[in-house]
């Protein structure tokens, strides 16, 4: 296949793809193909490259309806921590949580405290670390 060249995809090809609700598979298909080419790649490795790159995108735009979606408050932003404020809390724990591995364990954090001390901004300022 000449790189001058920009393939279709077949109605062979689109077809199955929507049957098969594959979603926007297609739209790279004539990227991926000339790609494929220039690599000399095997039919497994542009397969392998072609759903991978699906695999990402979608991951990628589910990250971005998510973070959409969940509308968090933008006052809560790590950054925004007052460090003049007279509140206490474990510096090393707070840079534990939001390295989010809580997530991955499986694990909830538990914020104590009375009133007015931060918990709500410690609750909610990883969020935003997670959505980007």
């Amino acid at each position: 296949m000449s790189p001058a060249l920009t393939p279709s995809a077949s109605p062979e090809l689109c077809a199955p793809e929507r049957r098969l609700e594959l979603g926007r598979l297609l739209d790279t298909w004539p990227e991926r193909a000339v790609l494929a080419g220039q690599h000399e790649l095997g039919h497994l490795e542009f397969v392998e490259a072609w759903f991978g790159g699906e695999v990402t995108r979608r991951d990628s735009s589910a990250a971005v309806l998510r973070s959409g979606t969940a509308h968090p408050d933008p006052s809560t932003v790590p950054e925004a921590w007052d460090e003049t404020a007279n509140v206490t809390f474990g510096k090393a724990e707070w840079s534990e949580l939001v390295t989010l591995r809580f997530v991955e364990q499986a694990q909830n954090p538990l914020f104590l405290g009375p009133v007015g001390v931060g918990k709500t901004f410690l609750a909610t300022a990883p969020g935003h670390v997670a959505r980007r």
